[in-house]
């Protein structure tokens, strides 16, 4: 590790380290020893290739770009930051029949959430595997701002360290789990009451102070059925006509979120993994009216 550190230093004025130095002044990064910035800038300029080659090498319907995570690996971004979902029940409703649109009527072409101010800016789980729980928090903010017409953040903290209905803080969840703890009468409070302290992957202990305070319930969810894109854009469209509100997928094990997506279109089904669900996204659907790709279907 010594002699790569040796040879970036020889090379400092090249154009990588110019790039990876901006890089470490935008996202605030220092690092303890040399070894561990040689580590980090090898990592850097992997994933530099990786964003050359699929940016100039490829006719894609998306970006690739650096992020907070571009000093990592694969390995080290999945073993950190990703986290399992506890499939430890079937989904509920999985093999049910989706009526498209409301009531079997036609789907709305394009929803976009954050322009009917249901979406809460972006939140970052940092090094914690709690992205089940930062998924279950937006449908539920989604589904409070439809219902009152406000926007309010809701605290995933007290979801990571509160729920113990088969979640695991840190080490992964499963957003049905978190749905059921809260049908069964628990309530989610404000990020301001209890504001999110897991990033660096310690999970902590419930305040139980923190968690009395909550106030938002819900009664029921439902899930879509498996692999059926066209009942998600009906559930996604219908969320502000009906009592079922708010979108999310799970992701298998690919390398989303460690570079950063400019726009997500589809993808082949990857080779490997392909049925362990790693990442949790809100949704929203419809067409980019954009230069290059007007006309494509997104998410």
């Amino acid at each position: 590790m010594l002699s790569l550190f040796s040879a970036t230093t020889a090379f400092s004025g090249s154009e990588l380290i110019s790039k990876f130095n901006d890089w470490k002044v935008v996202h605030k990064k220092s690092y303890g020893t040399s070894d561990a910035e040689a580590t980090a800038l090898a990592a850097f300029a992997s994933n530099e290739q990786i964003i050359m080659d699929h940016n100039f090498g490829k006719n894609s319907t998306y970006k690739l770009g650096h992020n907070e995570f571009s000093d990592m690996t694969w390995d080290e971004f999945s073993r950190t930051v990703m986290s399992e979902l506890y499939l430890n029940k079937q989904p509920k409703n999985k093999m049910r029949v989706h009526l498209k649109g409301k009531n079997g009527n036609a789907i709305d072409d394009s929803v976009d959430w954050v322009a009917k101010g249901a979406v809460t800016p972006v939140k970052n789980q940092q090094r914690c595997g709690s992205c089940w729980a930062f998924s279950t928090v937006g449908a539920v903010e989604g589904a409070l701002a439809v219902e009152t017409g406000k926007l309010i953040s809701l605290s995933e903290e007290e979801l990571v360290q509160c729920d113990h209905n088969g979640d695991q803080g840190c080490q992964g969840g499963l957003m049905d789990n978190a749905f059921e703890w809260m049908e069964s009468g628990n309530k989610l409070t404000t990020e301001t009451a209890y504001p999110y302290t897991s990033g660096s992957g310690t999970t902590g202990t419930c305040d139980s102070a923190k968690e009395a305070a909550g106030t938002v319930s819900i009664t029921s969810h439902k899930d879509v059925p498996a692999g059926d894109e066209d009942a998600l854009k009906s559930a996604v469209a219908a969320a502000g006509r009906d009592r079922h509100r708010g979108g999310q997928v799970g992701l298998p094990a690919v390398q989303v979120g460690r570079l950063r997506l400019g726009l997500v279109r589809h993808q082949a089904r990857p080779r490997r993994a392909a049925r362990r669900l790693r990442h949790r996204l809100r949704l929203g659907q419809g067409l980019l009216e954009g230069e290059e790709l007007v006309g494509h279907d997104l998410w």
